[in-house]
C-alpha cells in the first residue's frame, strides 16, 4: 500500500475514524510465526533473571528502566529501553542484563522492535493523511523518541484473578503492542464499555496517548485501558511507546468556530515528568498538566493582589463557581476557601471600572506596582488583547 493510492487514502479514514471513535484498533501485520516465538520466549528468559540483575536497569525518566512489585500492581513488572530504534541501544540494555553477551536476545528483541517502529510510522502518516496534514509528519516522526518496553504479568493462579495495571491513560503520543496468546488486556470505549483484546500472533493493538490525543485538539480520543491478570499462564507484552521532543502544538488546521483551541503548547516529555509527580492518579492526567494546582492558583490570586470592592467582583465570583469549581470536581483537586473580597491584579484582567477605582490605583502606585492609570489600562489592554471577555481569558488561564 502507498501513499497516495485510493487504498492508502480510505485505509488512512479508517484508521482516523477508528482512532477518534475508540482511541485504538487492532491491525494483523505478517510476522513470522518463527520471530514470535522467539521473542516471547527470550522475554519470558529476561524476567526469569535474579531482582539484583533486573534492578540494574535505571533511568531518570518516568516509566523508564525497571519496575514492578507495587503495592497496587503486585503482579507486574517491566523493563523500559531508551532506543529511539537503534540496535546500539539494545545492544547495551543486553550487556547490562548479561555481561557476557546474548546475541540470540539482542538480534530478536531489536528485529521485534522494528516491527513496531515500521507500524508506528505507518500509521503516524496515515493520521495525517486522513486530515490533510501530510506535512507535519515527517517533522514529527523525526523528532520521536522512543521506548520499547517489556511488560511481565504474574499469573495469580488457578481460577483467580488480580490487577496487572490499574486504569489509565498512556502519556505518550502512541503506542503499539504485541503480546503472547494469554488475554487479559481491556480498553474501555467512550461510552463507558469495556471490550477485550484478543491476541494471537501477528496481531498488534494500537492505543492512543494523551499527547496525541492534545495535538489532534481532541479530535482523537484516548482511551482508559487496564490488564486484569488471570488463571495460570503468564502474560508477557511488548510495547513500542513514542514520545515527541520539543514542543508539540495543536496544527493550525484542526482549529475552527466549532473546534476551538483546547490544548496550548506543551512538552511531551515535561508532561512524562509532571505525570511522574502525580499525573497518574488523574484518570485525565493531560486535562490538568496546565493546572498544576488550583490551590496555587488562589495562593496566587491572595498574594499577588488587592482587596477591593466593585460592582463587577460579584461577576467575578460567579465565574470562578461557575468555570473553576466544576474544573476542580472533574479533576479530583481541592479548592481552598475563596477570601471574602475578589482579588484580581496581576491574573485576571476585568472591565475597566475596576481598574480606575482610584483607591485601588493609588494602592498599586504607592507600592510601585503601577506608575499611574494610563499604565493599568496599559496591563488591561494587554490582556483584553488576548480574548474578548472574562470568561474566554479565565479558561484560557485554566488552560482549557
Amino acid at each position: 500500500m502507498n501513499p497516495g493510492t485510493n487504498s492508502w487514502k480510505s485505509t488512512s479514514d479508517s484508521v482516523r475514524q477508528a482512532l477518534e471513535s475508540y482511541g485504538c484498533f487492532v491491525v494483523a501485520y505478517d510476522i513470522s510465526l518463527d520471530l514470535y516465538e522467539k521473542t516471547f520466549g527470550l522475554t519470558e528468559e529476561l524476567f526469569r533473571l535474579p531482582m539484583e540483575t533486573k534492578r540494574r536497569h535505571i533511568s531518570e525518566v518516568a516509566g523508564f528502566g525497571y519496575g514492578g512489585n507495587y503495592a497496587v500492581m503486585p503482579l507486574f513488572e517491566y523493563f523500559g529501553i531508551e532506543d529511539d530504534g537503534t540496535f546500539e541501544a539494545t545492544k547495551k540494555f543486553t550487556s547490562l542484563m548479561w555481561p557476557d553477551g546474548h546475541h540470540k536476545f539482542c538480534e530478536t528483541i531489536h528485529s521485534y522492535a522494528k516491527v513496531l517502529s515500521k507500524l508506528d510510522h505507518t500509521i503516524m502518516k496515515m493520521v495525517g493523511s486522513s486530515y490533510n496534514l501530510e506535512k507535519y509528519m515527517d517533522p514529527l516522526i523525526q523528532s520521536s523518541t522512543y521506548m520499547t518496553r517489556l511488560m511481565r504479568y504474574h499469573a495469580p493462579g488457578e481460577n483467580k484473578s488480580g490487577i496487572g495495571i490499574i486504569p489509565h491513560r498512556d502519556k505518550s503520543f502512541m503506542s503499539v503492542i504485541g503480546t503472547n496468546e494469554v488475554k487479559g488486556l481491556e480498553i474501555e470505549t467512550r461510552d463507558g464499555n469495556w471490550i477485550d483484546f484478543e491476541p494471537s500472533p501477528g496481531k498488534f493493538i494500537v492505543v492512543v496517548g494523551e499527547a496525541l490525543m492534545a495535538w489532534s485538539n481532541g479530535r482523537i480520543y484516548c482511551p482508559l485501558h487496564k490488564v486484569t491478570a488471570r488463571g495460570t499462564k503468564e502474560k508477557y507484552s511488548i510495547g513500542l511507546f513514542t514520545f515527541v521532543r520539543g514542543i508539540l502544538q495543536v496544527p493550525e488546521e484542526l482549529i475552527d468556530d466549532e473546534n476551538p483551541l483546547k490544548f496550548k503548547p506543551f512538552s511531551n516529555l515535561e508532561f512524562l515528568e509532571y505525570c511522574k509527580e502525580g499525573g497518574p492518579k488523574m484518570k485525565g492526567a493531560i486535562q490538568t498538566y496546565y493546572l498544576p494546582s488550583l490551590s496555587s492558583l488562589f495562593s496566587r490570586l491572595n498574594s499577588l493582589a488587592l482587596s477591593f470592592q466593585s460592582p463587577s467582583s460579584t461577576e467575578v465570583l460567579s465565574l470562578f463557581l461557575v468555570l473553576i469549581f466544576p474544573i476542580a470536581s472533574r479533576h479530583q483537586q481541592t479548592v481552598p476557601p475563596i477570601s471574602a473580597a475578589i482579588r484580581l491584579h496581576g491574573f485576571i484582567p476585568h472591565e475597566s471600572d475596576m481598574f480606575w477605582d482610584p483607591l485601588y490605583v493609588e494602592r498599586l502606585r504607592e507600592e510601585g506596582r503601577v506608575e499611574d492609570r494610563v499604565e493599568v489600562q496599559q496591563k488591561l489592554d494587554q490582556y483584553i488583547a488576548r480574548t474578548s471577555t472574562l470568561e474566554a481569558q479565565v479558561k484560557w488561564m485554566m488552560g482549557k
